[in-house]
């Protein structure tokens, strides 16, 4: 008689639990193991809801099993992204996770990036020197991480005592930030340069804007929008819409202000 050996399948069955599947570039998003599997979760409930959503803390502790503390500090990571808004509404207050699908597109781009450039020694799995070919020092790759990690947690002050920030892929950020300031004085300064800012800026830079004279017609054909720029009266007795940079960024909205949606 032949044995019956049970499936995972089964397994998980008669353990009444379902699966979560985490993804390794949330874990790049969110710098730990524990933020990738809640980060992981939200996108799945996104995913399922195609809206708005709401789950409460323990729900989330329920199914990813990390602590009150854990959630409390990935949270506010999720926030500091700039792709998550989560929300308290309501009486009693819920939390709210809403998604912005262009930011979550950059920032996996962006991450997705980073990590075709380390090349991996298939033997060893670390990372090669460009330059050798060989494997770097494990104990150099540690202290770069590091380093690394810490300068990019704190986002960078923009203002006019500020320094040139340093270019990546040769985004120049700052000249980018003094155009806005020079062709758009009506909406709201950039006081704060965070990651998500420039990974935004470095994908524009990139695509659709390669050079500070784009960006220049840019921020012009913006200024040209009384919607944009607030000077449009709205019907419904709110106050008048006035563009950010956050905005102004994002693939959709560029396409529309390239093809006139906001003109008038």
């Amino acid at each position: 008689m032949q044995k019956h050996i049970p499936t995972t399948h089964h397994i998980i069955t008669g353990l009444s639990q379902k699966p979560i599947a985490v993804y390794p570039i949330y874990i790049q998003i969110t710098g730990s193991i524990p933020g990738g599997l809640v980060l992981s979760q939200i996108m799945y409930w996104w995913s399922v809801m195609q809206k708005k959503f709401y789950k409460t803390d323990a729900e989330i502790m329920r199914e990813t099993l990390v602590s009150q503390d854990q959630l409390r500090t990935i949270k506010r990571k999720l926030k500091a992204l700039g792709f998550i808004k989560i929300t308290r509404e309501g009486i009693p207050a819920k939390t709210y996770y809403e998604i912005d699908p262009d930011g979550l597109a950059q920032a996996v781009s962006y991450w997705s990036e980073q990590t075709t450039r380390c090349v991996e020694n298939p033997q060893t799995g670390l990372p090669e020197n460009p330059q050798t070919g060989l494997p770097e020092n494990p104990q150099s790759i540690t202290e770069t991480t590091t380093e690394t990690t810490q300068k990019e947690e704190q986002p960078t002050a923009v203002g006019e005592n500020t320094v040139s920030t340093p270019q990546l892929n040769g985004c120049p950020y700052q000249k980018i930030i003094d155009l806005y300031h020079e062709k758009l004085p009506m909406l709201p300064r950039i006081r704060m340069l965070t990651d998500h800012r420039k990974a935004s800026m470095r994908m524009r830079w990139k695509n659709e804007f390669p050079d500070l004279e784009t960006w220049g017609i840019f921020f012009r054909d913006v200024s040209r929008s009384k919607f944009l720029t607030g000077q449009a009266q709205p019907t419904n007795g709110r106050k008048p819409f006035q563009a950010d940079i956050d905005f102004l960024l994002k693939p959709g909205n560029i396409a529309k202000i390239a093809e006139g949606k906001y003109d008038g």
